[in-house]
């Protein structure tokens, strides 16, 4: 560090160089954000279906209803609904983490990490929900892990 000049029209010196470079990973942070949203995702719907069927067979309804029932969830159903609510706080939580992990262009991970996640949920739900449907959910769960980025990098800046 430099000596104080003794010239009063002259600024101060200091080192104003960073002492630990920002380390992030987009591969890590796609790849755990991707995780996180597939894998909670698929979690969620196992746990909510195990739930779910628990409760219809406590009602005396007959397996085969309850298997029908499961299979055929509606979107606009209670269930429906409480599951997306729930998928979405996944999601963000995906986004979150994907953005964390990142540090650096985030927004552009975040953008990979949905059309991955999207792809996936078109792979393993191709035919039970109306392309409408699918379009709606998409935009929800790019909007969610959005969101989840904007809130690590809100948090980020004031740390």
């Amino acid at each position: 560090m430099e000596k104080m000049s003794n010239d009063i029209y002259q600024p101060p010196t200091s080192d104003v160089t960073l002492d630990t470079p920002l380390k992030g990973s987009a591969v890590k942070g796609i790849l755990f954000g991707a995780l996180i949203d597939i894998l909670g995702s698929l979690l969620l719907s196992i746990i909510v279906s195990f739930v779910l069927g628990i409760y219809l067979a406590m009602q005396k309804i007959p397996a085969e209803e309850i298997v029908n029932r499961l299979q055929h969830v509606g979107t606009t159903s209670f269930t429906g609904i409480t599951t997306t609510g729930l998928g979405l706080l996944i999601s963000a939580l995906a986004g979150y983490v994907c953005a964390r992990k990142s540090i650096t262009n985030i927004y552009r991970n975040t953008t990979i990490l949905s059309v991955i996640s999207c792809s996936f949920g078109l792979i393993i739900s191709y035919g039970a929900y109306s392309p409408i449907e699918f379009v709606v959910l998409s935009i929800l769960t790019i909007g969610a892990m959005f969101l989840g980025t904007y809130l690590w990098h809100r948090k980020s800046r004031n740390a």
